[in-house]
């Protein structure tokens, strides 16, 4: 439905989009996930027409975009500061939309009594806006987006400027109204949860370069890049070196440790050997050809309900994090075995 075709923009001599490809199906909920600074905001402002791009193309069912004026794409947006009119009351801000249509009468009453029922705001229509809180501000401007039934939807850090508790209360409500109301949608957001929580799939970026388009689990399995597994929360890294016939090199205290990858990297290639989980004390699991077996010495038990969280020293200054059931005796020497599919090597730098 819509197709973003080597984005190229500029503001003055910095490079904020880099060669940006996407698309959005019919129905379906995409997410922009980066740090600050990524591009995320830019792309939606393209895609709406407040922002030309340097270079490259912006098709909606095969429309070129470019020169399209922002009233003439119908596209709704809801922003992080809500852009509510303050004066109005809640009832009119979501009628506002219709009325620039033109539209009144029964028909458009009962749109908009849907679209505050669809929110759960179906009691607040006479209320203004400023006596609301910022959740149900939130809903307002959701509603005045919908209500219209554009196109497509555009939400830009929605529920950034929320409390964590409140934030975590609307992620499955807005699962459910973007589920729902058949719109496809392209949702902005630095918080992995939210994004996992909310689309169909996800696109990550990373210094204006889209780095991954996955679905959420696809992401999670398989992370393309050392970048994106750091970013998506893997932080077990260790340094090691390809070798001749798949095998890979690594520092294990004083031993000098190789297990087999189906990565192809040629020998002498510097890598990054993430761990993505292991278990600890070789009675849980039995050692095979298709495990590295490292030994560790446990520095911190995190406690975390109904676990523990283990620190444990591998090599020099290396440290990892794995996950335990049960308390670890600090400062013995225990072993952490790691099922190879556990593992993923990337080459240095991959990152990038």
């Amino acid at each position: 439905m819509l197709e973003l075709i080597d984005i190229v923009h500029y503001y003055g001599k910095k490079k904020l989009l880099d060669g940006v490809d996407l698309t959005l199906g019919e129905n379906e909920v995409l997410c922009l996930l980066g740090p600050s600074g990524s591009g995320k905001s830019t792309i939606l402002k393209i895609i709406a027409g407040f922002e030309k791009p340097s270079g490259g193309s912006v098709l909606y069912n095969g429309k070129d975009l470019l020169n399209e004026p922002v009233y003439k794409r119908n596209f709704g947006m809801v922003f992080q500061d809500y852009a509510l009119f303050p004066h109005m009351s809640v009832y009119d801000n979501i009628a506002f939309g219709l009325k620039m249509k033109k539209e009144r009468g029964p028909e458009a009453d009962k749109k908009v009594r849907n679209a505050m029922k669809q929110v759960g705001m179906e009691k607040f229509g006479d209320r203004k806006v400023t006596d609301l809180s910022g959740g149900e501000q939130q809903r307002v401007a959701l509603a005045r987006s919908l209500v219209v039934r554009p196109a497509l939807l555009m939400l830009d850090e929605p529920l950034g400027a929320l409390d964590y508790s409140l934030r975590q209360s609307l992620i499955g409500e807005l699962h459910e109204i973007l589920g729902k109301n058949g719109i496809p949608s392209i949702y902005v957001t630095h918080d992995q949860n939210e994004a996992m929580s909310l689309s169909d799939r996800i696109a990550i970026l990373h210094d204006g370069r889209i780095i991954q388009t996955a679905a959420p689990e696809t992401l999670f399995t398989h992370p393309e890049t050392a970048w994106c597994a750091s970013f998506l929360g893997f932080h077990n890294f260790i340094n090691g070196q390809a070798a001749a016939g798949g095998e890979i090199f690594l520092r294990n205290f004083s031993k000098e440790m190789r297990f087999r990858s189906q990565t192809g990297m040629g020998p002498g290639t510097k890598v990054r050997i993430l761990i993505k989980d292991g278990m600890i004390g070789s009675e849980r699991a039995e050692k095979s050809d298709h495990a590295l077996v490292l030994d560790a010495i446990p520095l911190q038990n995190i406690y975390r309900g109904d676990f523990y969280d283990v620190l444990l020293k591998i090599d020099g200054n290396c440290e990892i994090t794995l996950r335990s059931r049960d308390k670890v005796p600090t400062e013995r020497p225990v072993q952490v075995i790691c099922p190879e599919d556990r593992i993923i090597v990337y080459p240095d730098r991959s990152e990038q």
